[in-house]
């Protein structure tokens, strides 16, 4: 189970889980089931606190050429929760994250 908390202003955040969505209060915490999409939009600078088991990996929900969407697994080694690259030392480059995230299905 991965757990955020945020620190942001009211209103200023806001997490998806499932098909639940909800604004953000100042301490607020969403806990996250195994295997759900989930995720948060800041509005504004604010300090969130991810507390989730090491290795579970970072997927993102990414339109394909086709309007069809699948999961992508990034590979970070700056995300203690990233799992590592299935080829030693190929993790997810700078510009490889910047395609992946400018395909992500926000809709979901």
């Amino acid at each position: 189970m991965t757990f955020f908390t945020t620190f942001a202003p009211p209103d200023d955040a806001g997490f998806r889980v499932g098909e639940e969505r909800r604004s953000c209060r100042a301490s607020d915490v969403a806990a996250i089931p195994p295997l759900i999409l989930h995720g948060f939009q800041v509005v504004r600078d604010a300090v969130v606190e991810v507390i989730a088991e090491h290795d579970m990996g970072t997927f993102f929900p990414a339109r394909q050429p086709d309007g069809s969407r699948r999961l992508v697994e990034v590979y970070r080694p700056e995300l203690p929760w990233s799992a590592p690259p299935p080829e030693a030392g190929r993790w997810t480059s700078d510009e490889e994250l910047d395609a992946i995230l400018a395909s992500v299905d926000t809709g979901v």
